[in-house]
């Protein structure tokens, strides 16, 4: 995989819910990754993008500073229900090739634009959140039959499923060494509903 890393198609955007929801880049303009962070007792907030200006090599210039008053936009349930809807996508869906070491529980989102100019995984467990990000940050070039992708793994069209989720692996088991494995709590049974009349 560190051979593939040089290729101009790739970069990598890391995201940690630890250092607030960053706004990252995605090509041409698009949307940041993560734009809302957990709060007490696994309640969701939203909070504006981070914006970060970088100088030398590790060095901030300057950074937003969380909200002091974040808004609140999903209950303890909805989040808890939410999460266990996305920890099928790894468990069996577009992502259950790669699952984190030692059966951690995760939960997490593959993503890929029209033409294949984009690819995504955003990913997490109750302890880090972590987004991978593969393109062209010059613009929506289409990540088709690129020499290296098919002479590497044989891979046409590059999808979030692919290297993102991935990249996203081999970073989170690295950053989760040592680290207790925790779930999430099971979510309260869904209440039903009155469901809406067939007008057809």
């Amino acid at each position: 995989m560190a051979s593939i890393t040089r290729n101009r198609f790739m970069r990598l955007a890391v995201a940690s819910a630890a250092l607030a929801a960053l706004a990252l880049p995605a090509g041409a303009g698009a949307q940041g990754a993560i734009q809302g962070k957990k709060g007490p007792s696994g309640t969701a907030f939203y909070y504006p993008p981070a914006k970060l200006i970088k100088g030398t090599p590790g060095s901030v210039i300057w950074q937003r500073e969380e909200p002091t008053d974040p808004e609140q936009v999903l209950t303890r349930d909805n989040a808890l229900r939410a999460v266990d809807v996305l920890k099928g996508v790894i468990k069996f869906g577009t992502a259950r090739r790669t699952p984190l070491a030692d059966d951690r529980p995760a939960a997490g989102k593959t993503g890929t634009q029209d033409d294949n100019t984009n690819a995504w995984f955003v990913g997490f467990t109750p302890q880090l959140t972590t987004a991978v990000w593969v393109g062209d940050p010059k613009g929506y070039t289409p990540m088709v039959r690129i020499p290296e992708f098919l002479k590497a793994d044989g891979y046409v069209r590059i999808q979030g499923a692919m290297y993102p989720a991935r990249i996203w692996k081999q970073y989170m088991d690295a950053a989760h060494e040592g680290l207790p494995i925790v779930d999430w709590d099971v979510p309260a049974p869904a209440q039903p509903t009155e469901a809406r009349p067939d007008i057809s």
